[in-house]
């Protein structure tokens, strides 16, 4: 993200959304203790789509710098 010089507050935003992440699972009557979550986003998150185009630019980037290709 700071190479896409994506300003420092959002950096710091999204550090914050993705840590300290839990779950617990709870079926037929069982509850388990809390697990970390330590990656991924949440299922339905809207960042995690702009978290994807941040990631999925380089490849755009990549596929630019070959000659005598063309790029979708």
């Amino acid at each position: 993200m700071r190479m896409r010089r994506i300003p420092r507050e959002l950096i710091i935003f999204t550090e914050q959304v993705l840590t300290g992440r839990k779950t617990q699972l709870r079926f037929d009557g069982y509850v388990s203790e809390w697990i970390p979550i330590v990656n991924g986003i949440g299922q339905g998150d809207p960042l995690s789509m702009i978290l994807y185009i941040i990631y999925s630019s380089d490849l755009i980037d990549i596929a630019k710098k070959r000659p005598g290709r063309e790029a979708l």
